[in-house]
């Protein structure tokens, strides 16, 4: 509302401010939050279904739009989307509740804990209820590697225009490759959730990561002008890119416990915002030192390296944690039989 009623650009600031501050407050932490409470089994491949419904959306609504605003003008399609958005708030309200007992259910896979206990337990010697948390080291890895992922995964997608065009390629052939990557990128969200149910969270992230840094090293082979090499590309990194808007809640769930999973989330979500913030304007400034964008994804393929070591290490420190504490809990019990 504010932007179709804006008449100069400090009114259009507002109306920015305001619209990152929802973006803020109404994406993926709450959804990661509340699917927490509402599923037990599943979790990530709902996750990857409700991030997938943000990439259809940018596939179905922008030509939407666009004919509104070619029929009309900007400012009743900036008063449409503003409609849109209040009858999803609607729909929200009236549908979503934050917990399944709040409409007299349990979470989905509740039932299974119930009758298969022995599968859902902690191992022997471990603590069934412990509180988790991460360690100061684990904090400084998962801050590394969130900012490195805002600072990649953002400009990444957004200059991938800037790339294919920089190196001669077509409008429309530049056009195909971002559609090519959406479609797939929706596709993998979906699909890293349930690869994360399936392998585990580890297994899952070491994979995803691998895909999007052979997707990264092959933009460096734009120069080709191929146009086959650039939609192996763009296939390549749409399967890689869900790492980036899935791998926070899934990373928050393996690392920490329920309580502490809300707070992790909002936490890690904030600083990868804050990464993608401080460093949009990075791939600019090096593609003007160097005459073009290949070197800036030859740099996101090394930093996203980096980023894979950081989250394996984070993941190793807190498999030592629960090794060590069913050690201590094992020696324990020995010391009470003995006692006996």
């Amino acid at each position: 509302v504010i932007y179709a009623i804006a008449w100069t650009y400090r009114i259009f600031l507002v109306g920015a401010f305001i619209a990152g501050m929802s973006y803020g407050l109404g994406s993926m932490v709450p959804v990661a939050i509340i699917m927490n409470r509402w599923f037990v089994k599943h979790r990530a491949l709902v996750l990857g279904i409700c991030s997938a419904g943000s990439g259809a959306a940018i596939i179905v609504l922008p030509p939407i739009l666009t004919g509104v605003v070619i029929r009309t003008s900007l400012k009743i399609g900036f008063i449409f989307t503003a409609c849109y958005v209040i009858i999803a708030a609607f729909v929200i309200y009236t549908f979503v509740r934050e917990r399944p007992q709040d409409k007299g259910l349990d979470p989905l896979g509740w039932k299974e804990v119930l009758e298969k206990p022995h599968e859902h337990l902690p191992e022997k010697g471990a603590e069934p209820h412990e509180s988790k948390m991460l360690s100061k080291r684990d904090w400084v890895l998962m801050g590394a590697v969130v900012a490195v992922m805002g600072a990649v995964a953002n400009p990444g997608f957004v200059h991938l225009s800037m790339l294919f065009t920089g190196e001669g390629y077509r409008p429309m052939t530049v056009a195909a490759i971002l559609s090519v990557v959406g479609i797939v990128m929706t596709v993998f969200k979906v699909l890293f959730g349930e690869a994360t149910d399936i392998l585990g969270g580890r297994k899952a992230t070491a994979i995803f990561f691998i895909v999007l840094i052979t997707g990264y090293i092959l933009c460096c082979f734009s120069y080709t002008q191929s146009v086959p090499v650039a939609m192996v590309t763009a296939v390549v990194i749409g399967i890689g890119y869900p790492i980036s808007a899935i791998g926070i809640p899934v990373w928050a769930a393996d690392l920490v416990s329920s309580e502490h999973y809300g707070e992790l989330v909002w936490k890690l979500q904030l600083i990868y915002a804050a990464g993608a913030m401080i460093f949009a304007g990075l791939p600019g400034m090096i593609a003007d030192r160097t005459g073009g964008y290949i070197p800036v994804y030859a740099m996101f393929a090394v930093m996203t390296i980096i980023t894979l070591v950081c989250v394996m290490a984070a993941y190793h420190d807190v498999k030592v944690v629960k090794r060590r504490r069913r050690m201590i809990a094992a020696i324990m019990d020995d010391l009470r039989s003995g006692r006996e």
